[in-house]
């Protein structure tokens, strides 16, 4: 059962051809607002530094925790998804490799030789083919050596592989998310982020908003959203049980307004509270500041009632450590920088 991730952000992709003028010709015509890119002409060296400089700051790794580690015997995982947001201010994120694109017909090592030694799965792998190339390439990608490959004579290839970079991005993360999602909901129900209609509608609007990148802090559905201009969003989304607790179950309500109450019963207006400093639920008199118009989103699963809006989640604005910053630092190999073995 395909799960979409549990978070995206912009990520590093290496570009590996012995042709120098090939790679030139990549960087001014490849997407630069998701991916940065680092070039090597070397296959020797590309390898090199994936399997011995290359160091993954795994949120994932960070964000799970063996608490009776020592008692293998009843060992079990906790996983910790509330502070997934919290790497939006982690700069070293963008760091993190999601794909590898590599040249068939190289000196030394080809390219499915290359991709034989890369031992990270999660990492995605798409050759580019010449025609004579092609059997090789479709026997490799159905024995799982590759993950897509396109061919360098197609007249589009740049938009080719520019969509392709994307599809292998949202895999990446759901690769690595995998695990957490598993911990997270072990016994449970199937949730929105397994139901192929909220995945769609999800998708679609990451592309309308321009969305750059995203964190998932509660399992019901609830993001922290990030566009390309660094401008944050949040999108809550609950079932009905969890729609009318705000007006049901919670002592607050007597203090909220009642127009407010009117509008939660109705179904028309939805409370969506979060603080990153407590997980206590605000007085009702506050409530106002916290409601957003409802939507509905049929499902296939449930139906599932959302809210979508500027500065949702409560997070430090001034600490985000934005893409635009990452790619202009110099701390990190700029974007299209070649990397030529001396």
């Amino acid at each position: 059962m395909n799960t979409m991730p549990l978070c995206m952000f912009p990520t590093k992709v290496l570009l590996i051809d012995d042709d120098v003028l090939s790679l030139k010709r990549l960087d001014v015509n490849l997407d630069d607002t998701r991916f940065t890119y680092q070039t090597f002409h070397d296959p020797h060296t590309a390898l090199k530094f994936l399997t011995e400089d290359y160091q993954l700051d795994s949120f994932s790794k960070r964000l799970i925790s063996q608490p009776d580690e020592d008692q293998w015997q009843h060992a079990k995982l906790n996983v910790n998804i509330y502070d997934l947001m919290n790497e939006v201010y982690n700069p070293k994120r963008f760091e993190s490799i999601s794909t590898v694109v590599v040249d068939f017909a190289m000196p030394g090592m080809n390219g499915l030789e290359l991709c034989e030694k890369i031992t990270d799965p999660s990492i995605q792998k798409i050759l580019l083919t010449g025609e004579a190339d092609q059997y090789l390439a479709v026997q490799a990608f159905n024995k799982g050596l590759i993950h897509q490959y396109i061919k360098k004579q197609n007249p589009n290839v740049h938009k080719a592989l520019t969509e392709a970079l994307l599809e292998s991005q949202w895999t990446y993360f759901s690769n690595v998310s995998q695990l957490m999602y598993d911990v997270a909901t072990f016994g449970a129900k199937p949730t929105c982020l397994r139901d192929p209609v909220f995945i769609k509608f999800f998708e679609n609007l990451l592309q309308e908003k321009n969305i750059v990148e995203y964190y998932l802090f509660e399992m019901t559905g609830n993001f922290l959203l990030v566009d390309d201009e660094a401008t944050t969003y949040g999108l809550f989304t609950y079932i009905k049980d969890q729609l009318t607790m705000w007006h049901e179950d919670f002592p607050e309500s007597d203090t909220a307004p009642k127009h407010l109450i009117n509008d939660l019963k109705n179904e028309k207006k939805m409370i969506c509270f979060h603080d990153r400093n407590s997980i206590s639920i605000p007085q009702g008199k506050d409530w106002p500041k916290y409601s957003y118009p409802l939507h509905v989103l049929k499902g296939g699963y449930e139906t599932y009632y959302y809210a979508f809006a500027h500065n949702m989640v409560d997070i430090d604005t001034t600490r985000i450590a934005t893409f635009d910053d990452f790619k202009s630092s110099g701390k990190v190999p700029a974007s299209y920088q070649l990397a030529i073995n001396g």
